[in-house]
């Protein structure tokens, strides 16, 4: 296993100081990015309805009424329509008992070269979804500065982008960032546009929310991502309205005025204890020289809140972490750390504190944990998410990304429909209709009913279920693109895991699970599931907790099992051609992570990332 060095600590420090650990955590919640995506969200006290939605979509044009609207295909040579709006009742905001969205159809047209939308309008594909003036200007559909807008989106993860445009106090054309659209199912957003760094100026707009008049919407837009992105797709838009700020303020017993909040990213400065706040969801911290950090979190959705907070002193001057005995725990105690275990003597110095886990001997491990204790309101490394079925799994950050570390078990969709199972061979090797399987328990020595197997190795999935537009993540996360995919394994790369063959300190071994039979390392020698087989000289290691295990996989072309103990794969929801889709591959007796291209119709293992606000 590769030595951690110096300079791995020293990036470590380098990477939390541009908050890349609590980034990939809060992203997807915090106000503070132009447009901002949550799930699980209450109905809200606080907003003004814009379009509901709920009874028709009469009022909006169609893409092609309006001349910015170009690159599209508008129907075929039968006259079908396939670039339109439509108004929809299936497809609903389920967070907020609609009964209506709006349905946006699209196709691009190929044979336009595609062209990055410019600042002036210029561009090659391209559509707008206008809310004519005349109801865009009604006074309870206006809005003012100190507001801001949200929407439900239901995504197709086709990688096209969407923002919001709106008409500032003295009708200048104001948009939101542009959000690619890579996650399926119902994501909210909220567009801050009090922070010039969230407004970006379009035709006449100059990136400024000039006041003057209240302002009013204009439109969506949609443009494609790129050349490559997918031709054709559908989003469902649906609840756009108008959010006020809440009040949020913390009670701190016998506060002094020296106590420090940090919300999500941002630390404020010593005795500020009052916030105006959007709705959503929120990580804090209160810290004070001589106390125990107060971590904790906090949703808000129909009210003001007032947060009761109670500092608790370091007992006999001990704090987990507080390694230079300044009373909280944050990056300059990692400092302290390594200092020591290279031989700096860092002065002040707290030995028990610095002991996180007790062994009597400071190095990577309490590094490492010292690390989790002020990233995770927790104190450990895994947060958990949780799907339909109710399933709880463990979540991790690798990188600037939040993945799934256990293998997906859902048999239900989002909405609640089951996905097919129960297919014998045959049937298995020739639908096309989402399905998931289960490793029998017979062809497995050690496990005694398929539930064991389930818990052990998760359930396997034909890529028609990965892709499927109901969703098989959990609200707020999505099977991973190919892209996501390469993102992990360069990360773990820049690491110093090169994804290369004879290497033992590959990617591969650094990202299974170190349960073997006959395994090298303390703790990890077990015969008992899951583990990976016994092969000679391939050890994995788990060096970012991602803990990959070789679940199998069903055969595409005669639905049969096999390879579970040696073998790994994990489905994309990038499609490569009719046939095939982009996958990851472990293999017992490999050290790398392989890319792959697989027919659809086989049955691997599914692992979810967390939707990020880009």
């Amino acid at each position: 296993m590769k030595t951690i060095t110096t300079f791995f600590l020293i990036t470590l420090f380098l990477i939390y100081s541009n908050t890349s650990f609590s980034n990939s955590i809060t992203d997807v919640q915090t106000h503070k990015a132009g447009i901002a995506s949550e799930t699980e969200v209450p109905n809200y006290r606080n907003y003004a309805v814009i379009d509901d939605f709920d009874d028709d979509v009469d009022m909006w044009w169609q893409p092609d009424y309006s001349g910015s609207t170009m690159g599209i295909i508008l129907g075929d040579d039968d006259g079908n329509p396939l670039t339109y709006k439509a108004h929809e009742t299936t497809i609903v905001n389920p967070y907020t008992g609609s009964t209506g969205s709006m349905k946006l159809a699209f196709v691009w047209d190929d044979d336009i070269e595609w062209v990055e939308p410019a600042p002036n309008g210029t561009h090659s594909h391209f559509i707008r979804v206008f809310f004519p003036v005349v109801y865009a200007m009604e006074p309870e559909r206006r809005f003012e500065p100190g507001q801001a807008l949200e929407v439900f989106i239901y995504g197709d993860g086709s990688g096209n982008r969407m923002r919001l445009m709106v008409r500032d106090g003295i009708s200048q054309l104001e948009g939101s960032p542009w959000q690619i659209i890579d996650w399926t199912g119902w994501q909210k957003f909220t567009w801050n546009y009090n922070d010039v760094a969230n407004v970006f100026g379009w035709v006449n707009g100059d990136g400024e929310m000039t006041e003057g008049e209240p302002f009013f919407f204009d439109s969506f837009q949609f443009t494609r991502n790129e050349q490559g992105t997918t031709t054709e797709g559908v989003f469902y838009m649906d609840d756009l309205r108008i959010i006020d700020l809440f009040s949020v303020t913390f009670n701190i017993v016998d506060a002094d005025g020296t106590e420090v909040i940090t919300i999500n990213d941002t630390q404020y400065d010593a005795g500020i204890t009052d916030f105006q706040l959007f709705s959503g969801t929120y990580q804090f911290t209160v810290s004070k020289t001589g106390y125990q950090t107060y971590l904790g979190s906090f949703v808000l959705d129909d009210e003001d809140l007032t947060i009761e907070v109670e500092l608790n002193p370091a007992e006999d001057g001990q704090m987990p972490g507080d390694a230079n005995c300044d009373g909280l725990v944050n990056v300059l105690d990692v400092i302290a750390m390594v200092n020591h275990f290279i031989g700096l003597a860092p002065d002040p110095f707290c030995f028990e504190n610095a002991d996180v886990n007790g062994d009597g001997v400071i190095n990577i491990l309490d590094v490492v944990a010292t690390v989790n204790i002020f990233i995770n309101d927790n104190g450990d490394q895994y947060d958990t998410v949780t799907d339909i079925d109710g399933n709880v799994y463990s979540t991790l950050i690798i990188g600037d990304q939040e993945w799934m570390a256990e293998k997906l078990r859902v048999i239900r969709y989002n909405n609640g429909d089951d996905i097919l199972t129960g297919l014998n061979n045959a049937e298995w090797s020739n639908t096309t209709n989402g399905a998931y399987a289960v490793v029998p328990h017979s062809i497995i020595d050690g496990l005694d009913s398929d539930a064991e197997v389930v818990s052990a190795y998760g359930k396997l999935y034909n890529w028609y279920a990965v892709a499927d537009v109901r969703g098989i993540c959990p609200e707020g996360w999505n099977v991973p693109s190919d892209d996501d995919w390469t993102q992990l394994v360069d990360y773990v790369v820049s690491q110093g895991f090169p994804n290369d063959s004879d290497d033992p300190d590959g990617a591969g071994n650094a990202l299974k699970s170190c349960r073997q039979i006959d395994s090298p390392i303390d703790g990890c020698d077990t015969s008992e599931h899951p583990r990976w087989q016994s092969q000679d000289m391939k050890y994995g290691f788990d060096e970012f907790s991602f803990s990959a295990l070789p679940g199998g996989c069903r055969s595409a072309e005669n639905g049969t099992f096999y390879d579970i103990g040696f073998f790994a794969t994990w489905w994309s929801f990038s499609s490569d051609g009719n046939s095939n889709a982009w996958s990851r591959t472990m293999h017992g007796n490999s050290d790398t992570v392989n890319r792959t291209s697989y027919n659809k119709r086989f049955g691997y293992s599914v692992r979810c990332v967390r939707n990020t606000d880009k």
